[in-house]
């Protein structure tokens, strides 16, 4: 149904009369407000003549020239009135009313002029001029759910062309109607309402809105889609889902939002990488999705402010995701960015303030604990009790977070737009000012229609980052919560009498040891020893920044030359440039750990990403049939210049001379760099076919071409289809009448790849000039250098990109007039040709191009279930996700027994990949309880013996950080202006593997577990080693933990302001909200967070605890408020 005002556009009278949008009533609103501007000048309008000469045009024409003549608005629709209709009009000096005569000559067109406002029906006579039975004369009044009146309801006599529409009032007025008829009246975004007439003059009615779910669109490969037609495994979370949550990028917005999808923090620091496995873990090395951000392809989406969301749709099964070929075979989430709507400018503002503090920490041995247990080990006698140092305590401290957002949003004649500015200021809960966060984005997003038949527009965002961090990485060996943990409690963080002789000897000898900012020296263990060193030293000496500017948009063309052709072209741009900056300062620990010598280091990053598309869709509907075609292609460049230098020493020991140009010497300097350039041409299509909304088909074709940078040329294309198919049970006739509101069951097959495990020209065999950053040179015989070449990899020419075939089958209820939803989706995922690093024979001399070794496989059961109600002024809602997952190796090339991952301590290889087995499982010694004659472990052989003497030989799988079982939910209540609402995600099934404790420093500190539950001679019973125990047991599942956690993410309590203050304060809406984020955690881990993280962003390092930093918990206060 279309209402026409002398504001709204052609583009949007036409969209309105097919019904191919969805229109909310406020938007609807909104344009007849505007329209009230022309009131005053009515009777001038109605009263002038009009003056029109066209030839051969469309009655929609006329009725465009009409209403910038006089100012009035049409109101009609589609469905009743043809105005594509051709007439030549020569009219000059005429009144209105004439006009209108000669235009609708010979039709069964009907006009009326109310207000200034024109409303178009037809006639009682037929489409063939026969006249129809006389009847009665009804009228009435619609309205929405809450009493407001609908303008531009279509009412007809079902089954017949005659009708008419309701005014900007509500009010209809139909003629002629005949007894023992049904009345249907129909408006977009509403349930079509029928009504037995049987004589009754005045019929007034109550319209709902449409069902939630089944007519709302989600976004696809490529276009949109009704929900109720879907016949992929596609999951939403929309701008409700994610609003007033203290999430600060944008993946953590799908955590435990929706099943099958799984996000894992590197670690909780402000700005940490984060991953996401839709469906398991499909590949050794990186598992990521991509990002679609209206149309522009990112792997990154870490700067993009939650706040500017509008959807997020996760695609999950093949035939969802092979309309991108060689990138979608880890999964694809597609995000829609808020638009500006036609109306009234709208101005919001979003406002967080944040307490963060740290949760769950270990508890370990004190001074006196840890001194009785050296003694028992036998390797200090006599522990210096002067400090009892809690070093956890000691390096968290609460830190404050805040962040500003604020959008502006409107549209008129055709134009829509929406611009939002965000900041956002994120402090870290390590003591000092070396883990930051900040951000800025500004975004800027655009439609218009600039002919009926082409609408152009934008999207552009643009970002800064700066991140400082703690050092992190170094885990064990060194990092800040990593050493808090390992050094002992009998170090002070800083010396506040008079210092030991071992420090005073350091002093002595010129060394120069760091002071706390009060002067006092810091505290030097002279029990702990290696990497590991006071944390808050590693922090005085820690001068990292980076910081990433991001500009990221496109600009595009959608036209409509034809009824149901759509034609888009796009052109999208990604430019990143990124600095990481730090110099080291002159620092004495102990002979391990010092630097005499400054020097500066500068990392620059430059991505400039391209990518040209273009398709068209064309939908066809005969009869029953619903056809639609889509066909495309597209073109792509990325390119990645990384340039590296460093030099010292520093003139002055000072951060305003940590810069290149401020260095001694140039003996030291060291720049280096190289570029990666990647390419890809794309052809898609997909073919779509509804029948009768009950039968469903849907098939996909893609071929890509990779660049010759990631494949060699024989193998660079790829073929990938998929194919799925929808029977919705609930449209057949012999569907029995029940609380069941609609079911529908489908499948999919489909095949994707994987492009992003491959490197730069790593299938070739290539020479270099440099090694570990190193000129390689040879001197001459004057006296000069040579610059020499090596050979530096092997080649493999049959290397080609991981593939993915996927099989799932799902059912979609819903009950109790919808109030009920319910999903189930069972998929069975294998990955093959799994990229691997190759080992080449010694005598080869260097190493060798990757390999594709082996195969892997994510299968399991979904389940979504939904429930909403309304109870007077009570409204609640719960939701419940859960997701079962078996992954496996299915093969792996004979000529590797297993491939090895992460580094525990110096010597043990903790992950590896084995057929048979989860992707890179917890590899090490297997034990059966504690000998109770010695207190040390019993350890088994590979073949579950016990054994006194086991080897290298008989590591074996010890645990995986694979979950079995993951799991979300949320419940929302609200009554009257109070609402609340809980979010809660968690896992079952997986291990976590303490990686902190090294066998190679045995005097580390340990958690007090160790300590309460060890061997004693008192105690032979015991489930944990003695003190001093064989080494090997701190490289076996005495170190894996049951990892099963569930975490509350948010406790929410808002409160809206009256409707009535809002009106006298000039405001749309104000709420106010205070919530408990990340507050509670249930789990039996020992160590800090269950959620371990992977060190360095390693895939091979997932659910190892080195020392990770633990999730913060936030105290949050916010405020959102409309103008």
């Amino acid at each position: 149904m279309k209402k026409v005002s002398k504001q709204a556009p052609p583009f949007l009278r036409e969209m309105w009369g097919a019904k191919i949008f969805v229109k909310m009533r406020v938007t609807l609103l909104m344009v007849l407000l505007a329209t009230f501007s022309s009131f005053a000048n009515k009777t001038t309008a109605q009263n002038a003549n009009l003056s029109l000469n066209v030839n051969n045009t469309t009655v929609r024409n006329v009725l465009r020239t009409i209403e910038k003549q006089t100012g009035y608005s049409f109101i009609y629709s589609s469905e009743l009135i043809d105005v594509n209709r051709r007439v030549s009009l020569n009219e000059q000096e005429t009144s209105l009313q004439d006009v209108l005569d000669a235009l609708f000559a010979g039709t069964p067109v009907n006009y009326s002029i109310n207000d200034n406002h024109i409303v178009l029906s037809r006639t009682t006579d037929d489409a063939t001029g026969n006249a129809q039975p006389q009847g009665h004369e009804v009228s009435g009044k619609v309205t929405d759910g809450s009493g407001a009146p609908l303008p531009g309801v279509t009412v007809v006599i079902k089954g017949t062309t005659q009708g008419t529409i309701t005014d900007a009032n509500g009010i209809y007025h139909l003629t002629n109607v005949p007894e023992n008829v049904t009345l249907l009246y129909s408006f977009v975004g509403m349930k079509n309402k029928e009504v037995a007439y049987t004589g009754q003059s005045t019929i007034n009615l109550k319209m709902e809105e449409e069902s939630i779910g089944l007519g709302e669109v989600v976004a696809v490969g490529y276009g949109v889609q009704k929900k109720s037609v879907v016949t992929g495994a596609i999951a939403s979370v929309n701008s409700s889902d994610i609003g007033n949550t203290s999430v600060s990028q944008a993946q953590q917005a799908l955590q435990g939002k929706t099943s099958g999808v799984q996000v894992i923090n590197a670690s909780g620091a402000p700005g940490a990488p984060i991953k996401v496995r839709i469906r398991g873990y499909s590949s050794n090395n990186n598992s990521n999705p991509i990002y679609i951000v209206d149309g522009i392809k990112t792997t990154d989406i870490s700067n993009l402010d939650p706040d500017d969301i509008s959807s997020m749709e996760v695609l999950k099964d093949a035939a969802s995701t092979a309309i991108y070929g060689a990138e979608g075979g880890n999964g694809v989430v597609i995000i829609t960015t808020k638009k500006g709507k036609s109306g009234k400018p709208t101005i919001t503002y979003d406002f967080q303030y944040g307490i963060q503090s740290v949760g769950h920490t270990p508890k370990l041995m004190n001074t006196s604990q840890y001194s009785t247990f050296m003694n028992e080990a036998g390797l200090i006698s006599n522990v210096d009790q002067t400090y009892n140092t809690d070093w956890l305590g000691a390096i968290f401290e609460t830190a404050p977070m805040q962040k500003h957002h604020i959008s502006f949003s409107g549209g008129k004649d055709g134009s829509t737009y929406m611009l939002s500015m965000s900041y956002l200021n994120q402090d870290g809960i390590v003591v000092g000012p070396k883990d930051k966060y900040k951000r800025y984005t500004v975004r800027l997003n655009s439609d218009h229609q600039i002919l009926p038949w082409m609408k152009v527009g934008n999207t552009f965002a643009y970002s800064n980052s700066q991140r400082a961090a703690i050092n992190e990485s170094g885990g064990e060996f060194g990092g800040v919560i990593g050493s808090a943990l390992m050094i002992d409690p009998a170090t002070p963080v800083e010396y506040t009498g008079d210092v030991p002789a071992h420090v005073q000897t350091f002093i002595n000898n010129g060394n120069p040891i760091l002071k706390a900012p009060d002067g006092n020296y810091y505290g030097i263990s002279k029990y702990v020893f290696g990497e590991i060193v006071n944390p808050f030293v590693t922090q005085a000496i820690t001068k990292d920044q980076t910081q990433q500017d991001q500009l990221q948009g496109n600009v595009y063309a959608v036209l409509t030359p034809l009824k149901g052709l759509t034609i888009t072209s796009r052109f999208n741009l990604n430019l990143t440039y990124q600095n990481y900056h730090t110099w080291n300062p002159t620092y004495y620990y102990t002979a391990e750990r010092n630097n005499s010598a400054t020097k500066v280091i500068d990392n620059n990053d430059l991505w400039k990403d391209w990518m040209f598309e273009n398709f068209a869709s064309y939908n066809h509907k005969f009869g029953d049939h619903d056809l639609t075609l889509l066909l495309g292609m597209s073109s792509e460049k990325a390119t990645h210049r990384i340039t590296n230098a460093q030099g010292g020493p520093m003139i002055m020991e000072n951060p305003a001379y940590a810069q290149l140009d401020f260095i001694s010497s140039q003996k030291n300097d060291q720049v280096n760099g190289r570029i990666y350039d990647n390419r890809k041409v794309s052809y898609f299509s997909r073919l779509s076919y509804n029948y009768k909304d009950k039968y469903l088909l849907e098939g996909s074709l893609r071929r890509d071409g990779a660049g010759l940078s990631q494949l060699p040329k024989s193998g660079r294309w790829g073929i990938f289809p998929a194919v799925s198919g929808g029977w919705v049970i609930s449209n057949e006739d012999f569907f029995p009448k029940s609380f069941v509101t609609s079911a529908k069951l489908r499948a999919s097959w489909g095949q994707n790849g994987s492009l992003s495990n491959l490197g730069n020209y790593s299938y070739a065999s290539l020479i270099s000039s440099t090694s570990n950053g190193y000129a390689l040179t040879y001197p001459m015989a004057d006296g000069s250098f040579g610059t020499v070449f090596e050979p530096s990899q092997l080649e493999n020419p049959n290397l080609r990109w991981e593939t993915s075939v996927q099989t799932d089958v799902g059912l979609d209820l819903r009950a109790f007039r919808d109030r009920l939803t319910f999903t189930m989706d069972y998929y069975n995922k294998k990955t093959t040709d799994l990229i691997t690093q190759n080992t080449p024979a010694l005598e080869a001399g260097n190493a060798a191009s990757p390999i594709n070794a082996g195969d892997v496989t994510n299968k399991g059961f979904e389940f979504e279930l939904g429930y909403r109600n309304k109870i007077h002024d009570f409204n609640y809602g719960i939701h419940l996700n859960m997701s079962t997952l078996k992954n496996e190796v299915t093969y792996l090339n004979p000529t590797l027994d297993r491939l090895y991952g992460a580094q525990v301590g110096p010597g043990w290889t903790a992950t590896a990949v084995q057929k048979g087995e989860p992707l890179w499982f917890f590899y090490g010694y297997k034990t059966k309880g504690i000998d109770p004659k010695t207190g040390d472990p019993i350890f088994l052989d590979k073949s579950g013996q016990p054994t006194n003497n086991v080897t290298e030989a008989d590591k074996q799988y010890i645990g995986s950080a694979i979950p079995s079982l993951y799991y979300g939910g949320s419940l929302d209540a609200s009554y009257k202006n109070f609402d609340f609402n809980v979010n809660f995600q968690g896992t079952s099934g997986n291990d976590v593997l303490m990686g902190w404790i090294r066998n190679d420093r045995p005097t580390i500190n340990r958690p007090e577990y160790f300590f309460k539950n060890r061997w004693t001679a008192d105690n032979t019973t015991a489930t944990e080693p003695r003190a001093g125990t064989d080494p090997k047991a701190w490289n076996s599942d005495l170190l894996v933990f049951n990892g099963a956690f569930m975490r509350i993410k948010q406790i929410q309590l808002g409160y809206n302001l009256p409707k009535s203050l809002m009106q006298n304060l000039h405001m749309k809406s104000a709420r106010f909200y205070v919530s408990l984020d990340d507050f509670f955690t249930f789990t039996n881990y020992i160590g800090m967070d269950p959620e371990a993280g992977t060190n360095n962003n390693n895939n091979n390092n997932i659910g190892i605890d080195r020392g990770t930093y633990p999730t913060a918990r936030k105290v949050m206060f916010g405020t959102s408020i409309s103008f």
